[in-house]
């Protein structure tokens, strides 16, 4: 088995005779993949032997440890990637119910790229990846075929960081569910273009120590643009035809109700923070106003997730589709501000309306104006989030 940065670290000191404080190794106790110690949900997941090592196949379900919480320590394991590895396999902590956990895992055909790792949190059943995004969610790993990859994840408090293969891979300074605690499982997912692949887990143990946050690891990145939208109000989720309804000032479209959401630490909102989709019910409006001290076209950059139609004052001003793979076979999605339209405002109050529409990977409204002189009512800071 790889050495862990603990036994690591302990015979560099060693080796260059540098005098340092003791490091305590942490106690781990081990977990067996059977029944005594897991819980087993999916379509094809079962203890077998893979490269002489007592191991656990998993294409597509979920491994969830009989532990009643886990808080703060170290998750220990290790995966054994085929030559067409799944999308998605990884570690869930942290977690609430099946819907509600904090989530890493890796990407192995995205092996040597930026993003090879992935971390997010699930809010609702949604997986938030086109919402998270850059070095604070994803790292370049590359990952050994055919071989057992070692994967150490330190759990803090209110962050973590991420050993692959013995070197820190990714360090993630904010947590983002606010779960102090909760359930520890393993999943994997082929995802939508490989239906076809296996990954198998060995050696997983856990050490359920008291952690602290390391002095090292950095704040959490916030957007301070002076013309970001900082706070939404967003309807319940509702059919597309409804919301639309409504925003287009239909006499016969009921009121919504509201509930106010602040953005999260990089500008965006995620509106499956409050709700989860259905098929039936996979659309809501996000709404925010905002005052001008004169009449005149104002330069908006947004983003969204998946599909939005956004108006102004009643008046249709953009439709877009941003789903994953919508627009080329490379093509993920991803929340930024890289879209613009001129909004026409009128001076005093203005209302502005995104009806957006989910599909996968993130649900997701943000705006802000290039030029903010004159605009107010744009909403508090940036949540610690």
């Amino acid at each position: 088995m790889t050495k862990t940065p603990f036994a690591a670290l302990a015979l560099t000191l060693a080796l260059t005779g540098r005098v340092q404080p003791a490091v305590a190794e942490p106690v781990f106790q081990d977990a067996p993949f059977d029944e005594a110690h897991w819980t087993f949900s999916g379509p094809d997941i079962k203890p077998v032997e893979a490269l002489d090592q007592k191991a656990l196949r998993l294409q597509d379900g979920v491994a969830t440890l009989k532990l009643a919480d886990f808080t703060t320590g170290v998750i220990s394991y290790d995966v054994l990637l085929s030559s067409d590895a799944p999308m998605y396999t990884g570690l869930r902590f942290h977690g609430a119910d099946e819907e509600q956990y904090e989530y890493f895992y890796l990407r192995a055909e995205r092996t040597g790229m930026p993003d090879a790792t992935q971390y997010t949190p699930v809010f609702h059943g949604d997986q938030g990846w086109q919402i998270y995004a850059g070095p604070e969610f994803s790292s370049q790993e590359g990952y050994k075929r055919g071989e057992w990859n070692h994967v150490e994840v330190r759990v803090y408090p209110d962050s973590a960081d991420v050993y692959i293969n013995g070197r820190r891979s990714l360090r993630i300074p904010e947590l983002k569910t606010g779960h102090a605690g909760g359930y520890l499982a393993l999943s994997s997912s082929f995802g939508p273009r490989f239906p076809f692949n296996q990954v198998y887990y060995a050696h997983f143990r856990y050490s359920a120590e008291p952690l602290e946050r390391p002095a090292g690891m950095p704040a959490a990145r916030r957007n301070e643009a002076a013309g970001l939208v900082r706070r939404w109000q967003v309807s319940p989720p509702m059919a597309q035809a409804d919301a639309l309804a409504w925003a287009g000032g239909k006499a016969q479209a009921a009121q919504p109700s509201w509930t106010d959401l602040p953005v999260e630490a990089n500008g965006i909102a995620n509106l499956a923070r409050l709700a989860g989709r259905t098929s039936a019910r996979d659309t809501v409006v996000a709404r925010f106003e905002v005052d001008a001290d004169r009449a005149g076209d104002r330069l908006m950059r947004f983003g969204y997730s998946d599909a939005v139609e956004i108006f102004v004052n009643g008046r249709l001003v953009f439709k877009g589709d941003a789903q994953f793979l919508s627009r080329d076979q490379q093509f993920l999605g991803t929340v930024s501000f890289g879209d613009a339209v001129v909004a026409p405002l009128r001076k005093g109050a203005n209302q502005v309306l995104f009806v957006v529409k989910e599909h996968y990977g993130g649900w997701a409204a943000a705006a802000e104006f290039a030029d903010p002189a004159g605009l107010s009512g744009l909403g508090a800071a940036p949540g610690g989030r």
